[in-house]
């Protein structure tokens, strides 16, 4: 593909910086202006990723969904806009701005979007960030 027919720069340009700013606002406006149609109802850009660790902003659609999934690592959703319910083995998790979820590796979830919203997605890939709670040693 041709940086001409990209919608937004390549990932080796957008992750190259070894520190960035991010206005999640702006990123979002520009993620909700791109020309293509949402999918499911949601739009996604990778904001970073280094190593095991990526950062993913998600726009939501009022009832958008993303289907039933789960990830190889650790992931933490945090709310900045609207209201998400996040649905695992666990039941149901209403997520208001200011919430942070976390879902552990292999957990099977889903998202539906009640009302338009925004999220910021941390995944940390198991495979680097070592293995399950029990092997981590307590933080004092």
């Amino acid at each position: 593909m041709s940086e001409s027919d990209r919608l937004r720069a390549s990932p080796q340009v957008r992750f190259a910086p070894p520190v960035q700013l991010f206005d999640l606002s702006a990123a979002a406006a520009r993620l909700q202006a791109e020309s293509h149609a949402a999918r499911d109802g949601h739009r996604q850009v990778a904001l970073d990723r280094h190593g095991p660790m990526t950062l993913v902003l998600f726009t939501f659609e009022q009832g958008g969904v993303f289907r039933d999934h789960q990830v190889p690592g650790m992931a933490t959703l945090m709310l900045t806009r609207g209201h998400l319910r996040i649905t695992t083995d666990d039941g149901d998790h209403d997520l208001r701005p200011g919430q942070v979820l976390t879902i552990g590796p292999g957990v099977v979830h889903s998202v539906q979007a009640p009302e338009a919203s925004e999220m910021l997605l941390t995944v940390c890939l198991t495979e680097y960030a070592g293995s399950s709670r029990e092997d981590r040693e307590p933080v004092a």
